[in-house]
């Protein structure tokens, strides 16, 4: 499920609008074309009141993307792994990649358009969507179903165009529900990744 996350004690404060004001500011600003006064103006508070939850405009934006991508995936965890092929694991991933868009554009548009600025914060033992596809390859190469080849590579390749068509969507270029394009993206996936079968890699004599 992607929605803002904020603990029930805070949930009747002024913060649930201050971090759903960031996240909309920071998508059509950037986090360095923010400051904390645009942030409190549009939300209708005193500074103040952000610094009483945040020390610094970074840390709000940290905290947002953290927290976000975190339970984004932990949910994908939950969702892809139990799958029982390498095919089923990808369609799932892409299925919820576009059902978490949905449910929120904004949210997961800021966690898109972070992730090369803020993922570098990210302590090592944290675990982010490209672990769950790095997973989802390699086990699918020790089972036979995924070609053989580096398994960021591959996993770049396909993540890079679930992301990419999300971004398209993003600015406006496709206006239908994204959920209507999983079956044809993951079959367009599973098609790049799946482990050619002998007549395909003899090819043509």
């Amino acid at each position: 499920m992607m929605n803002i996350i904020i603990s029930d004690r805070k949930q009747r404060t002024r913060l649930p609008d201050i971090m759903r004001t960031a996240v909309h500011l920071f998508v059509k600003k950037g986090i360095d074309g923010t400051t904390i006064k645009d942030i409190a103006k549009a939300a209708k508070v005193a500074e103040g009141a952000l610094y009483r939850h945040y020390k610094s405009k970074e840390d709000l934006a940290w905290e947002l993307f953290s927290t976000h991508l975190s339970k984004f995936t932990a949910d994908l965890m939950g969702k892809v792994y139990p799958e029982p092929t390498a095919e089923k694991r990808i369609h799932m991933f892409v299925e919820e990649s576009f059902t978490a868009f949905e449910q929120d554009p904004e949210l997961y548009s800021y966690l898109i358009l972070q992730e090369h600025s803020e993922l570098l914060k990210y302590s090592e033992s944290y675990v982010h969507p490209g672990h769950v596809v790095t997973k989802i390859i390699e086990d699918g190469q020790k089972s036979g179903e995924i070609r053989s080849g580096d398994p960021f590579v591959l996993g770049s390749m396909f993540v890079g165009g679930v992301i990419r068509v999300c971004v398209v969507k993003m600015y406006g270029n496709i206006t239908e529900d994204l959920k209507g394009f999983v079956d044809v993206v993951a079959q367009m996936s599973w098609t790049m990744l799946k482990k050619p079968s002998q007549t395909e890699s003899v090819g043509p004599s």
